[in-house]
């Protein structure tokens, strides 16, 4: 993906870009453009990669006509006025969603995704480590906006681990949440280095999330042994070991060849019981912050809609996995 991105960046061209897992048809693949940015869900990428289609770029030199060029410069000032004056989107600017959303948010009291959705309060001592604070301090080195947006919520990062370089543009709350709290992972590095992977490859990093820490809960119960893993102890809390796995999936070998199916049909072609640690939501799209039951049961469905039926619950009563059924 990388090689394709960097030929037509140097035409100065805008382009939407696969990686290997959309080429294979991976579910959890998606669509990256400007190195980052990604069209995540849905397994975009595979859709595009099985049509054999590896990029679509736009390069032109055209000015875009405006019809009503006073109206409409007096509209974005008064767009800009309402931007300006939100505390929202202050926030956002100081401190992207990796502050506002990421490991319990400014307060630390946002829920977020613990060890496979099993609880939803990462206690203080392990969410430190992964606060946006941390990674400004250490690794800033700019923020990047998307095309014409003032806000620049999008952090860049400059890393070395064991010798490594990382450069990664991002880590926006998704990462955080899925690659820390939901694997129980406190390692800045090794989270900064999975996301780096996941944009580099063209990888949703909820779906990503989703099949690893459904493998370590399984795994830890016994759903899943070593014979499964190819020799891997998966287990949450072990980063060496999920960065293993993701590299995997990346590359579509040893066990990555099975989670890069998603969540939902890599626990059906497992079976064993591994299917009641699935957390998805209409058998495939993943749930990455936790739903109690007393929000779903206020869903209000009218004729000709979906409606959610309950699959299997936790001990608290959250509900964890959800299947669509016609009305």
């Amino acid at each position: 993906g990388r090689g394709i991105t960097s030929a037509i960046l140097l035409d100065n061209a805008e382009a939407l870009v696969i990686g290997p897992p959309g080429e294979r048809g991976a579910k959890i693949s998606c669509i990256i453009s400007d190195s980052a940015h990604a069209a995540g869900w849905g397994g975009l990428g595979a859709a595009a990669g099985l049509k054999n289609l590896k990029a679509v770029a736009a390069l032109g030199s055209f000015a875009v006509g405006i019809h009503d060029t006073d109206r409409f410069l007096r509209k974005v000032k008064q767009v800009r006025r309402k931007m300006d004056s939100s505390e929202v989107l202050a926030a956002l600017t100081r401190g992207g969603t990796h502050a506002t959303a990421g490991v319990g948010g400014w307060t630390g009291k946002i829920p977020t995704a613990v060890r496979n959705l099993q609880d939803e309060y990462w206690p203080e001592e392990k969410s430190s480590l992964l606060k946006e604070e941390v990674f400004k301090k250490n690794w800033e080195t700019g923020r990047v906006s998307g095309f014409c947006c003032p806000l620049a919520c999008t952090h860049y990062y400059s890393a070395a681990r064991e010798g490594e370089k990382i450069n990664a543009e991002g880590m926006h709350a998704n990462s955080v949440r899925g690659f820390g709290s939901n694997w129980d992972i406190t390692d800045p590095l090794i989270v900064l280095k999975i996301h780096s992977i996941c944009s580099e490859y063209g990888l949703n990093v909820d779906g990503v999330s989703a099949a690893v820490a459904w493998a370590m809960e399984c795994f830890e119960e016994g759903l899943l042994t070593e014979k499964d893993t190819g020799g891997i102890k998966l287990c949450f809390g072990d980063g060496e070991s999920a960065l293993q796995v993701v590299e995997q999936i990346a590359a579509g070998v040893g066990f990555g060849a099975l989670l890069e199916k998603g969540v939902a049909e890599a626990a059906r072609i497992t079976g064993r019981g591994t299917e009641k640690h699935a957390v998805t939501i209409m058998a495939g799209i993943i749930l990455i912050w936790l739903i109690r039951m007393i929000w779903l049961s206020s869903i209000i469905t009218l004729p000709g809609l979906t409606v959610m039926e309950m699959n299997c619950c936790r001990p608290a009563g959250e509900i964890i996995c959800v299947r669509s059924i016609s009305i």
